[in-house]
């Protein structure tokens, strides 16, 4: 399932899961959020460090920052789905660590095999890499575009073209590793990404309101904002593998949600 931050992913999958699980239908399924995927907080670090120029790389959130090792051995297991297997061990990231950077916990969550629906849910995922010459050429038709009177600038020109082509190389190398194993994807796409600011806004508002504390309007712009290249550059090619190079399991096999700005779902696309 991918879909933005704010949109709704988490509750959408909690409700899922709890329906597959009633006593109608009976469905063993299991839910993993590539949130939970992250490096830990030394590899996050170590990751900065070998990309000091690359601020798409500060922190948690885009390609590159996860722990593909990790998944791969989770994916691994989930499909191996042997009864007498043992447990499969999900990992928790605890956002809340070194102030706000993040770390894995210690705790995990335990499932058990055979399942019949694993569902893994992230902003990204799904998301296809483009490479390094159409990175190039909307990167340099922007600039020349963004010269015109009126017109607007894409976030991802507050970006090195350099800083754009490590992270899609990373997304290639995510990709590779998460999308063989998925038959289905589920995607919610808002009308358009500016409703993604006010989503995440309300969340955090929801956040303080239960918490107490949390990031102001003007922090959770600037969140967002880190992952406003991913929408821009990646989020429409998810459905459908152009250049060959990645193995998708799902093609055909895509529901679309379009949302609108207050999350109402103002039309639905199979393809």
């Amino acid at each position: 399932m991918q879909g933005p931050q704010g949109c709704g992913k988490t509750t959408l999958t909690d409700e899922l899961q709890r329906y597959l699980s009633s006593s109608e239908t009976k469905i063993r399924s299991a839910v993993l959020s590539l949130d939970d995927l992250y490096l830990t907080n030394r590899g996050l670090s170590d990751l900065s460090m070998r990309h000091p120029e690359n601020r798409l790389l500060s922190g948690r959130g885009l390609p590159g920052t996860h722990d593909l090792h990790l998944a791969r051995a989770i994916l691994e297991a989930v499909l191996d789905n042997r009864e007498d297997a043992g447990p499969v061990h999900l990992p928790i990231f605890d956002k809340s660590a070194f102030g706000g950077r993040g770390d894995r916990s210690s705790s995990t969550v335990p499932i058990d095999t055979p399942i019949d629906v694993f569902i893994l849910e992230g902003w990204s995922m799904g998301f296809q890499p483009l490479g390094q010459a159409e990175i190039s050429r909307r990167y340099n038709q922007a600039l020349r575009t963004t010269k015109q009177p009126g017109a607007s600038k894409p976030v991802f020109l507050s970006h090195s073209l350099e800083s754009l082509i490590q992270v899609d190389e990373y997304l290639k190398t995510a990709s590779a590793v998460l999308y063989p194993a998925f038959t289905v994807l589920i995607r919610i796409r808002p009308r358009s990404y500016s409703y993604v600011y006010r989503w995440r806004r309300e969340q955090e508002h929801q956040m303080i309101t239960v918490r107490g504390a949390g990031m102001t309007d003007e922090e959770v712009d600037g969140f967002v904002a880190r992952y406003m290249p991913g929408y821009e550059l990646w989020a429409e090619r998810t459905n459908i593998n152009e250049g060959g190079e990645v193995e998708i399991g799902w093609e055909g096999n895509v529901l679309t949600l379009l949302y609108g700005k207050d999350r109402e779902v103002i039309s639905v696309e199979e393809s």
